[in-house]
């Protein structure tokens, strides 16, 4: 803009607090699909895993590109092979959940149709709270 003024603000980088904030989070109770109260930590991670695994990527504009997962876009393509899915789905998972700086690795991932439409998913996640053992449905 023409006549407008440039205002420098120092940033000092040393005094950021860089630990990991909250993970405080509403509760989500999937079976009824409603919201229960607050939770956090390892619970919250949980949830956001489920979340990250069942929102499709790049079908939602209030979520980043990085966000969400394309197993069920890559499943359900029916010019892959079955020996292509065999090595992509499970690269596709550790895509989805490597985004959150709480998920350190993702291992022992294996998975399975169920029905026409849905795929089993079972994995170890290595988190900043301990191991987790993820298993359920994405469809």
């Amino acid at each position: 803009m023409e006549g407008a003024s440039v205002i420098s603000v120092p940033f000092d980088i040393e005094g950021i607090d860089t630990e990991q904030r909250t993970t405080r989070t509403y509760g989500m109770d999937m079976e009824h699909k409603r919201i229960v109260g607050m939770v956090d930590g390892e619970e919250a991670l949980k949830q956001s895993i489920w979340k990250m695994l069942s929102t499709e990527r790049f079908k939602h504009l209030i979520y980043s590109d990085n966000y969400g997962s394309e197993i069920m876009d890559r499943a359900m393509d029916t010019e892959l092979t079955e020996e292509f899915l065999e090595s992509d789905i499970p690269e596709l998972i550790k895509d989805a959940l490597m985004i959150d700086d709480r998920i350190l690795d993702v291992d022992n991932i294996s998975w399975k149709w169920v029905g026409r439409d849905s795929v089993s998913i079972s994995c170890s996640v290595i988190t900043v709270y301990g191991a987790l053992l993820v298993e359920g449905v994405v469809n």
